[in-house]
């Protein structure tokens, strides 16, 4: 029997949020600070900084929070990185919820596996692959325990 593999992007609103930030920021630090200050070499690495700044996120969010997430019968992979990052669904040690204060009721669950660790937002189609496929009664107990505790389950 052939196992069914389900792709999904995690962290849509996220990585968009931390691009759009960074963005902002440069184009803030561009228009508002370059023109009012009277020495223009900090102004200028100021801005460079920022923009620099601005590719490391969207670098960030396309390679490592929003990168393919693999749902699969007995395990879920994502690349990050570079890197295969694979978590069995029996070896999760810990689950944590996270919130993003700049997104508006952005909760993301954090899978743990020794070293390992994958997130994706709750309100992404990962999220209900992984209830639907993860055979640890436990660890999704746990996940909709701490989603009770915020009162979004």
């Amino acid at each position: 029997m052939k196992n069914k593999i389900m792709k999904y992007r995690p962290c849509n609103g996220r990585s968009i949020s931390f691009s759009i930030l960074s963005f902002m920021l440069f184009f803030l630090a561009t228009f508002g600070i370059l023109p009012s200050v009277e020495e223009k070499n900090i102004a200028l690495i100021i801005i460079v900084f920022l923009f620099v700044l601005h590719i490391l996120f969207v670098f960030y969010s396309l390679f490592k929070l929003n990168s393919y997430i693999s749902i699969e019968e007995e395990k879920m992979l994502q690349k990050q990185f570079g890197k295969t990052i694979e978590i069995m669904y029996n070896d999760i040690t810990d689950v944590k919820l996270s919130f993003a204060l700049y997104i508006r009721a952005s909760y993301a669950v954090k899978v743990y596996s020794n070293n390992k660790r994958i997130m994706f937002e709750i309100s992404s189609k990962v999220f209900d692959a992984f209830m639907n496929n993860c055979s640890n009664i436990d660890i999704k107990n746990r996940i909709i325990s701490l989603l009770k505790e915020k009162e979004i389950y």
